[in-house]
């Protein structure tokens, strides 16, 4: 079972989708609409032949700038009734090793690698997802832990993110799909082994230099949740991070992305020991101490 760090719960009222919509959705957009109405206002009055195409361009940025976040505030309110029966429901965040985000029939799982940005508003504590999506945590929601000690908690996530390895990213053959057009299962635990042995090979500790060493990490546990199907022709970005490592078994964790729709389609784990080239179980620390090293900052990392 995940260790829960923090939990918040709330309900969006409309001045919560006020707040959001106009404080990081469409607040970019406000504001160029607004610029851009000034200027071509501006440039208008002190033009001396007064091109109307400057006068309309001004009038409807303007117009833009007012309605955009008014029809989104109806948007988000009407998505959220539609999908638990007309009712906005309760929004319950849980932090463990990963997000997990429940609102009513809604179900929604995220990694903490996919924060980019953390802004606050009046109300909300709001992680970035992306310029469309963000887990909003209500600032005086919280039931487990509080503001002050989840801010440090999520910026030493967001600061770990920056420490992250480059993803490995697997285009997917035809002969990997089934006669339905799906990706068969089984090529998901080999993208983990491709992901795996190019992330060693980043961190400067490929299996060419471990077999040299004398060290071998055989599979002894694979775990796979599948969430999407693939097809042929999809790029799925593999980020890898090491889980849990204590000196003799090492439990590697892998974050399967679809490329082109941004959605998680598989969390898979490994489970791994270490050997030597008689089969006999090493301790890494004394065997290869540079290699130990090495994981536990990863898990710390993690």
């Amino acid at each position: 079972m995940d260790n829960l760090f923090f939990e918040n719960e709330y309900t969006m009222e409309k001045k919560f989708f006020k707040e959001y919509v106009y404080k990081v959705l469409s607040k970019k957009t406000i504001y160029l609409g607004l610029i851009i109405f000034i200027l071509g206002m501006i440039l208008f009055i002190l033009i001396e032949e007064k091109p109307q195409i400057m006068l309309v361009l001004a009038i409807l940025s303007g117009i833009v700038s007012i309605l955009t976040p008014i029809l989104t505030i109806k948007q988000l309110e009407e998505t959220s009734k539609r999908l638990n029966n007309g009712k906005i429901e309760k929004t319950n965040v849980k932090f463990l090793n990963n997000i997990i985000m429940d609102e009513g029939k809604v179900h929604l799982e995220f990694e903490y690698s996919q924060i980019n940005k953390i802004m606050q508003t009046k109300n909300f504590i709001v992680l970035k997802i992306s310029n469309e999506s963000a887990i909003l945590v209500l600032k005086c929601g919280f039931i487990k832990g509080n503001e002050e000690e989840f801010l440090k908690y999520i910026e030493e996530k967001i600061k770990d993110n920056g420490e992250k390895m480059e993803n490995y990213i697997h285009k997917i053959n035809y002969y990997e799909t089934d006669k339905m057009g799906i990706t068969h299962h089984s090529n998901y635990i080999r993208w983990m082994e491709e992901a795996r042995i190019n992330f060693l090979e980043q961190i400067g500790f490929g299996y060419d230099k471990l077999e040299k060493d004398g060290i071998i990490s055989p599979v002894i546990g694979v775990e796979c949740e599948y969430k999407l199907s693939t097809t042929f022709g999809d790029f799925v970005e593999i980020e890898v991070k090491i889980e849990e490592f204590k000196g003799v078994k090492l439990t590697i964790k892998y974050i399967m992305k679809n490329i082109n729709t941004n959605e998680i389609v598989l969390i898979g784990k490994t489970r791994h020991c270490f050997i030597n080239r008689d089969n006999k179980p090493i301790i890494l620390k004394k065997e290869f101490p540079e290699f130990d090293k090495k994981l536990k900052e990863l898990v710390k990392c993690f």
